[in-house]
């Protein structure tokens, strides 16, 4: 069918004016029932990736050999089709088979596992990365790095106060682990239109300027993934937001500066060099002092670390000081994130221009040793620390928003 002779199958407003994306991240106040929910999909996520990868490499190792053989090519082992439409249907023939449980998570689940592997294999013919490697179980669910995504665009996944967020429940039984309050019942039928309500965490005021944005029809949901990090689970919501609702911002304030800044990385004492002095942000030789977050840390850090590495694997004692760890990073990244972000707003908005140099992070963080195997001059973990990578990419955001 033709989409133009169709209008009433599209919105207007995105057909004609594509618009421009933004992320927002909202922390999540999950109950134990919730938790366990959102560890099963990410888990069947892992589970159906891994599964792809497997049958990929085996059917092209087995063609491989078939033609090494001499075998026909009519005769060959088909290939998997590595494309998103051709691997999903080819998942949906392994459901009943490779996973029984199908029937107890989203469909959304299996749709993540689908386009992360999609994506590996695009960045390994692309150079951009090695062949993808199979996703360990994490010894401990509760306190793993664990996510999983969910694409419905005709879905208002908030409510209109943005103080809650929708989490789709899966057909059919679904049974909760022994000693879950949650669920006493132990089973659960639900139908695949029913939702779970899952609280983001009050006084956030970004989660009410999203739900005003969807529900006066000036946004629309892309993609919502929630993810566990740092102790908590988060939802990190893509919306695509009208281009008439992009407000440009002003440079000229009291602190403009005009003309073009010029930024090196500085690693040690000292978070990067500009060209010129500017006042209340660097000394007067341009020098702008690393915040040292990590470092501040570092202490507290090492002792729970010993506390953790002390403790028998799977007992209480090691879930509590695992999570402690956790927190301790996920304090640790959202202070250097807020702190660039303050940094990344004052140069965008005092400079008409910003010019930062390209480096090699990665061969920057490595160990080097000479050649009696002792440390040389390395940055180490100022370079993570610093995060240099994470403040170029807000410079390149921000720099969109400000009128030229």
């Amino acid at each position: 069918m033709n989409p133009a002779k169709n209008p009433l199958k599209l919105n207007p407003a995105f057909f004609v004016n594509e618009g421009y994306y933004r992320t927002a991240k909202f922390r999540l106040k999950v109950t134990p029932w919730q938790e366990q929910l959102l560890t099963s999909y990410a888990g069947g996520a892992r589970a159906v990736y891994n599964t792809i990868l497997y049958h990929t490499k085996a059917r092209y190792n087995q063609h491989q050999a078939e033609i090494s053989y001499g075998i026909p090519e009519e005769q060959l082992t088909e290939l998997v089709s590595l494309n998103l439409v051709g691997l999903q249907n080819f998942i949906q023939t392994l459901k009943p088979t490779w996973f029984p449980w199908h029937t107890q998570v989203s469909k959304h689940t299996f749709d993540t596992g689908v386009r992360n592997i999609v994506k590996a294999y695009q960045n390994f013919f692309a150079g951009r990365s090695k062949y993808p490697k199979k996703k360990k179980k994490p010894k401990h669910d509760v306190t793993a790095d664990l996510s999983v995504s969910m694409t419905d665009i005709n879905t208002k996944w908030f409510n209109s106060t943005g103080s809650h967020i929708n989490l789709p429940i899966a057909k059919g039984p679904w049974r909760a682990k022994t000693g879950m309050v949650a669920n006493p019942e132990g089973m659960r039928t639900a139908k695949r239109d029913v939702v779970g309500k899952v609280k983001i965490v009050s006084g956030d005021k970004r989660a009410k300027r999203t739900a005003k944005l969807i529900y006066t029809n000036r946004a629309t949901v892309q993609e919502i993934t929630y993810s566990y990090s740092g102790g908590y689970w988060w939802v990190a919501v893509r919306l695509r937001v009208r281009k008439e609702n992009l407000v440009k911002k002003q440079r000229k304030n009291k602190n403009y500066i005009g003309g073009t800044l010029g930024v090196d990385a500085a690693f040690g004492d000292d978070f990067a060099v500009c060209s010129q002095p500017i006042p209340e942000l660097t000394d007067i030789t341009g020098r702008i002092k690393a915040p040292k977050i990590l470092r501040s840390v570092h202490v507290k850090l090492t002792k729970v670390q010993q506390d953790h590495a002390r403790t028998t694997p799977g007992s209480k004692r090691n879930m509590t000081t695992l999570k402690q760890m956790q927190k301790l990073y996920g304090k640790v990244a959202e202070e250097r994130k807020r702190w660039l972000n303050v940094l990344a707003n004052e140069l965008v908005g005092r400079f008409d221009k910003i010019v930062v140099e390209n480096l090699n992070l990665k061969a920057l963080a490595k160990h080097k040793r000479d050649k009696n195997g002792r440390k040389v001059f390395s940055f180490g973990a100022s370079v993570g620390d610093n995060s240099w990578g994470m403040f170029v990419t807000m410079l390149e955001e921000k720099a969109k928003l400000f009128k030229v």
